[in-house]
């Protein structure tokens, strides 16, 4: 089935740098939200952030685990690997993802999912210390991110368990 996107042309009004801020341990670079812009602006996404992770057992061990609620996050794993944790498992139980290099990672969040759950825990028990995953997590609201999603190209292999976390294969293919 074909899915039909509507776009809009709109003209750049507004430049203005991203801010690094610490989150979960990581240096993040926030490119939305800054403060002035309005959502009008930036729609259709809520939230754009990139940084690097390095996989230590301080960040796999490291309470990261947080709720979202009401939107989807979209998880593009640029360079290395990375896993991470979600309550999207039968009854809300935790359940696993693995992010190869090029993927992409949906979660759905509904009326809330607890996040971000032992970030790199399984490339440590794989040995991988010290690597790294760069990723960019995207924040659109749900109303977009259907139409982003089905243009991702084919599916990988999704997170085990019935769920609305799903990994796809990313149209931009691996880079370095």
């Amino acid at each position: 089935m074909a899915t039909q996107v509507d776009t809009a042309q709109r003209q750049i009004v507004l430049v203005k740098d991203a801010r690094i801020r610490p989150m979960m341990g990581n240096l993040v670079l926030e490119s939305l939200p800054l403060a002035g812009i309005p959502y009008s602006m930036v729609d259709p996404y809520i939230l754009v952030h990139e940084a690097t992770i390095k996989i230590t057992p301080e960040q796999a061990n490291q309470d990261t685990t947080h709720p979202h609620r009401g939107f989807d996050n979209l998880w593009y794993a640029i360079t290395g690997s990375s896993s991470t944790g979600h309550s999207t498992g039968p009854g809300g139980t935790m359940e696993r993802a693995k992010l190869e290099e090029g993927s992409l990672l949906k979660v759905r969040t509904g009326r809330g999912v607890l996040h971000a759950e032992g970030l790199g825990k399984d490339e440590l028990a794989e040995g991988k210390i010290g690597t790294e995953m760069r990723g960019l997590l995207l924040r659109p609201p749900r109303r977009s991110c259907s139409a982003l999603i089905s243009r991702s190209g084919t599916r990988a292999t999704p997170p085990s368990g019935h769920s609305s976390a799903k990994a796809h294969r990313s149209p931009w293919g691996r880079q370095g």
